[in-house]
């Protein structure tokens, strides 16, 4: 399994974006809005799992393990150190 650091980018307003892990408390910065990138359906009539882009609903990757969308998500989402 892939470690995961946590890693926040901040735009010049001020605003952080990351990858959520608990490993770092984001409401010691103040208060936070999360918005999730992605979503893990199980689609009945392919019998796979899918990792659907939330904003414009294009599945992304599909793989009958639920396990393997989640290792896909921690491996093509979180930004690179």
């Amino acid at each position: 399994m892939m470690a995961v650091e946590s890693i926040i980018d901040f735009s010049e307003e001020g605003q952080g974006k990351c990858f959520y892990t608990e490993a770092f408390d984001l409401q010691s910065l103040g208060k936070i809005q999360c918005r999730r990138a992605t979503y893990i359906e199980f689609n009945i009539h392919t019998q796979q799992w899918e990792v659907t882009d939330a904003e414009n609903n294009k599945i992304l990757y599909s793989h009958p393990s639920r396990q393997a969308c989640i290792e896909w998500e921690k491996e093509h989402l979180v930004p690179e150190a």
